[in-house]
């Protein structure tokens, strides 16, 4: 009796005499295997260098995808073969966890404005894409880079897709705005709601 006593208390505490031990055991298999699946690495093709973009990164330009480049001579190279198109080049990292959440916006921009060259390079993917964000001097993640007949023309960083759009359409040429004036009155009434929230 005094043994069962003093047991008791512990026992009411922690609601162990409900709870049947065969009960405990199952809730810490589940447990360990929810922190395993949790722990395990995303398998991540070369070819999307983020599993959102799976099937819809690409190793060349298509319009309305993401193109994913592994080097500064492959940078170079798209540049200069689309260098008569405005062409955005996304520099992230694999633990940035603000640049995963942005992808879906990032390839709703590249759907809505098939006519830009949208890029984007894992800077810790390899030693060359280091060295590519290295000569950027990319100190962020997410980092915008925007080019103009070969040449960067522009830098915004961080996750505000109203910022990166009001960068992209004041260097787009009134040829690559057309058919896009929905977008851009959607733009300027998104500003005017952040301006005002601001000055709130």
């Amino acid at each position: 009796m005094g043994r069962s006593a003093a047991v008791a208390p512990a026992c009411r505490a922690r609601s162990c005499s409900s709870v049947p031990s065969r009960t405990i055991a199952g809730r810490a298999r589940r447990t360990v295997a929810r922190v395993a699946s949790v722990e395990r690495p995303l398998p991540v093709d070369r070819n999307s260098v983020d599993p959102l973009t799976e099937g819809l990164s690409t190793e060349a330009h298509v319009p309305g995808q993401i193109w994913t480049v592994h080097s500064p001579a492959q940078l170079q190279a798209a540049l200069d073969t689309h260098s008569d198109q405005l062409c955005v080049l996304m520099c992230k990292s694999k633990a940035c966890r603000p640049c995963k959440m942005f992808m879906k916006k990032y390839m709703d921009i590249a759907e809505r404005f098939p006519n830009l060259v949208l890029l984007q390079v894992l800077g810790d993917e390899s030693p060359d894409t280091r060295k590519l964000m290295v000569s950027m001097k990319v100190k962020v993640t997410p980092t915008f880079a925007l080019y103009r007949g070969g040449s960067q023309v522009e830098t915004v960083t961080g996750v505000s897709e109203v910022k990166l759009l009001r960068a992209l359409v004041d260097r787009m040429t009134p040829q690559e705005l057309e058919g896009h004036e929905e977008d851009v009155f959607e733009l300027e009434a998104a500003e005017r709601e952040m301006a005002a929230q601001e000055a709130k």
